[in-house]
């Protein structure tokens, strides 16, 4: 009986808690939060030619080595390291007095071989004369004839040799046969100089400068079919004027106009690439021989194109993507193909229009479905 009792006194006791609590008020719903700000900009449209786009080195259109055409001790050497200097002028100075001596020795070898050859002459004369009236023998009068030719012979030497000496002499001074900077010198004054072995230093050209780089086999035919023309240029190994620029590498420098002037006539089997060549006006000598540059090569007529930003583009393994925000301020994400990339701006193929806000920064903070609140800038 008092087991009965205890039971239902728990019973109304849970049913009064259950009552007290369904009296009490809900608690106030919470406030949902505001959506994220993100910065969205449209893609940009623009009239853009189509191009190739390499990396490529400079290198000298001219790059003379300083050498000695005779030998002997520097006498003096007439730059300053570094200079800018024209073709012709005068680099260094051998001492010229061994090469006056043997000059001065060939040309009285000169006036000795005349006094022989006049002797010669007027012996020849003579015998001829008494070989008319049998005065003297055949067997002297072609004595005479050989002392003649022999005399004669000995002249052309003679002044052979004045010729050499006159060029050894002139050769003293050595000068540059390119227009450009000359580098440091590898020999100083007074040091012992061999002829055609000694380096003596380098001067390479300015302006132009040459621009090379490699395409690959495909490529290299597309090259071909615009350069060398052979239905439109009589010889076809002359190159037509197809455009290409070159800048440092640096987005802050400007480019260099330029035109494609050679193509190399062997590819590389190693490699599979074909060597190209530009040349490019470099009068402010800005460019140096062996700078890295980026080449772009004029690749067909201009067409409209749509450009965002390369910071908007997303990657899953192979495909690319972006962030666009819907009329309900919505997250999408959109599979795009990718074209030419301009000056840090990314050309879209498909994927999205010139009408879509895309996303062009933070794509970690966001993913598709989310709402967000975006914020127009301007990357124009």
């Amino acid at each position: 009986m008092l087991i009965h009792r205890l039971r239902l006194l728990g019973g109304l006791a849970l049913i009064t808690m259950i009552g007290n609590l369904g009296c009490q008020k809900a608690p106030p719903g919470l406030t949902p939060p505001e959506p994220p700000p993100v910065s969205v900009d449209y893609p940009v449209e623009k009239e853009l030619a189509s191009y190739f786009e390499f990396i490529g080195q400079l290198k000298a259109v001219k790059d003379q080595e300083v050498r000695a055409q005779v030998g002997g001790y520097l006498k003096k050497i007439y730059f300053q390291e570094g200079q800018k200097v024209k073709a012709g002028e005068a680099l260094y100075e051998i001492d010229p007095i061994p090469y006056q001596a043997t000059l001065d020795k060939a040309k009285g070898h000169v006036l000795q071989v005349k006094a022989s050859l006049k002797r010669a002459q007027l012996e020849e004369a003579r015998v001829q004369g008494l070989f008319k009236t049998k005065a003297v023998s055949e067997e002297e009068r072609d004595r005479a004839v050989a002392n003649l030719a022999s005399a004669e012979g000995e002249l052309a030497i003679a002044n052979a040799e004045v010729t050499q000496a006159e060029f050894d002499l002139k050769n003293t001074v050595i000068r540059t046969e390119t227009t450009g900077l000359v580098g440091r010198t590898e020999i100083t004054e007074g040091n012992l100089v061999t002829a055609g072995t000694t380096l003596l230093t380098r001067v390479t050209s300015v302006s132009p400068i040459y621009g090379f780089w490699d395409v690959d086999e495909l490529t290299s035919l597309w090259y071909r079919e615009r350069i060398y023309n052979t239905k439109t240029i009589p010889n076809p190994r002359t190159a037509q004027q197809l455009k290409c620029w070159i800048r440092l590498n640096s987005p802050e420098l400007p480019e260099r106009a330029g035109v494609v002037d050679y193509i190399d006539p062997i590819i590389d089997r190693d490699t599979g690439t074909r060597p190209i060549r530009g040349v490019f006006d470099n009068d402010d000598g800005f460019l140096t021989p062996g700078d890295s540059v980026r080449v772009r090569v004029e690749a067909g007529p201009a067409r409209r194109r749509l450009l965002i930003t390369e910071l908007a583009i997303g990657s899953q393994q192979t495909q690319k993507f972006v962030y666009v925000v819907n009329p309900a301020d919505e997250v999408e994400q959109r599979k795009v193909t990718l074209g030419e990339v301009r000056d840090g701006m990314q050309e879209i193929l498909s994927g999205i229009t010139a009408n879509d806000r895309v996303i062009v920064n933070g794509l970690l903070r966001v993913r598709p479905g989310m709402k967000v609140n975006p914020k127009l800038v301007s990357s124009k």
